[in-house]
């Protein structure tokens, strides 16, 4: 690998209802007014250097029963000499479940979430 880091989101999700998603909603979430249409990095103020990309985006969709199972993977490159730190932020609807996301750079996993929260 080059100087440049890729940082991978692995973000499997349940979803309930695809399209009820409110800029109402985002607000109460902590989300900026600019809502993203997939998953975003957002670095905190002031911006210093160059933002994370995303470079690479894979969407799996499985219906069973009238429910919809996304498994969405993000692939963002850091084209910057140093780390840097971000929000992800990634709108689900009203009904939205997410069972699990996981980070990695490289191929080293950071940390995992607890879909039970």
């Amino acid at each position: 690998m080059t100087r440049s880091r890729v940082t991978r989101v692995l973000f499997p999700f349940l979803l309930l209802a695809i399209f009820s998603f409110s800029s109402n909603e985002a607000h109460s979430q902590g989300i900026p007014d600019r809502i993203p249409v997939g998953g975003e990095i957002i670095a905190p103020q002031p911006r210093m250097g160059k933002p994370v990309r995303l470079v690479e985006e894979h969407v799996e969709v499985r219906i069973l029963n009238g429910l919809a199972r996304f498994k969405v993977t993000q692939v963002f490159r850091n084209d910057s000499p140093r780390r840097l730190e971000g929000t992800y932020v990634f709108p689900i609807p009203r009904n939205g479940v997410i069972s699990d996301f996981a980070l990695f750079t490289g191929e080293k996993r950071l940390g995992r979430s607890d879909p039970r929260r």
